[in-house]
């Protein structure tokens, strides 16, 4: 796995590009890139600490990282990259890598949203009771509830909609873990929201919506216990 900076100028030499003002890394993994691209040979000979400029076509840049030219770019356009090598890991690495970003990320979105939230300390769910009642918590019984998972970015990645809630089952297997934590901890009528770290959500391959190790938001509410 290389992790790069990069800072890419177009052909009107406009900085399109630049990963240094970004709070992530351009990943690359090595094993899943064409071995023949002019780009891959010249990754393939750095070293970690490396730094290159290159002037390349939008094509080899581009098929290099294992994608397409953008659609307002000419294949043929001359392109000035500079790479910085940042690191080179192999798997377990990269694994501790991605839940160290994954674990910034989630401080950082707490601290900037300051919430009144409870943090477990086994799932290491944030949640915040929204309504609240006394009645008992958690429940064996399938329930009624309405919800949202949304991306920290408050893109909505799936939910209820109005007037059509969703029947909770407690065996259900394919609910994410972190909503089985949720309604076992929330009684009818009370409603939460939560930020569910990634294996408490999509894990670390994701979806078609999400990339792995990425941390989701939930917002719930317990609506009635099914008779």
């Amino acid at each position: 796995h290389w992790l790069l900076d990069v800072e890419a100028a177009n052909v009107s030499d406009s900085v399109y590009l630049n990963t240094n003002t970004m709070h992530r890394k351009l990943e690359l993994h090595r094993l899943m890139l064409d071995s023949t691209t002019t780009f891959y040979k010249l990754l393939s000979q750095t070293c970690k600490g490396d730094s290159l400029e290159l002037k390349l076509s939008a094509n080899d840049f581009y098929t290099g990282l294992g994608g397409a030219v953008p659609e307002n770019m000419g294949v043929n356009d001359v392109l000035k990259i500079k790479i910085w090598m940042r690191d080179m890991l192999d798997d377990l690495d990269h694994i501790a890598y991605k839940k160290l970003f994954e674990s910034e990320i989630i401080n950082r979105y707490m601290e900037q949203n300051k919430w009144n939230a409870i943090r477990d300390s086994n799932t290491l769910i944030y949640f915040e009771r929204l309504k609240i009642n006394e009645k008992p918590r958690g429940t064996s019984e399938k329930t009624e509830i309405s919800f949202v998972i949304k991306s920290l970015n408050d893109y909505e990645l799936a939910g209820t909609q109005e007037g059509k809630p969703y029947i909770y089952n407690p065996k259900d297997l394919n609910l994410l873990p972190g909503i089985h934590f949720l309604m076992a901890n929330l009684a009818v009528g009370e409603s939460a929201r939560a930020l569910l770290p990634s294996d408490q959500a999509f894990g670390s391959d994701g979806n078609t919506k999400i990339p792995g190790y990425t941390p989701i938001l939930v917002e719930i509410e317990v609506l009635a216990i099914l008779k």
